[in-house]
C-alpha cells in the first residue's frame, strides 16, 4: 500500500491510503507517485514534495522521463 500525508504548522495530516494485493513494490511506488500527480493537477496553488527510498522511481523522475520524452517515449526496440 501507499499513504499521503500532508504537513501544516507542524502537524501531520494523514491524505489518502491504499492497499492492492498481489502488486510489486516497483507498481506501489509508481501508483503512489501517479497519485501525487494528480493531486498537483486538481490544486496547482499548492506545494506538492515527493519524497521515495526508490531508486528505480527517483531515477524515472529526475533522470530517465528526459531522454524517454527526446525519444518520442519509445525504448532500443522501438
Amino acid at each position: 500500500g501507499f499513504g499521503v500525508i500532508s504537513i501544516e504548522n507542524n502537524t501531520i495530516n494523514y491524505q489518502y491510503a491504499e492497499y492492492f494485493d498481489k502488486v510489486t513494490n516497483n507498481q506501489m511506488e509508481l501508483k503512489a507517485i501517479l497519485h501525487v500527480f494528480k493531486l498537483a493537477a486538481a490544486d496547482k496553488d499548492y506545494q506538492y514534495i515527493i519524497y521515495s527510498d526508490s531508486a528505480y522511481s527517483v531515477n524515472m523522475i529526475n533522470n530517465w522521463i528526459y531522454t524517454w520524452a527526446t525519444n518520442n517515449w519509445k525504448n532500443s526496440k522501438n
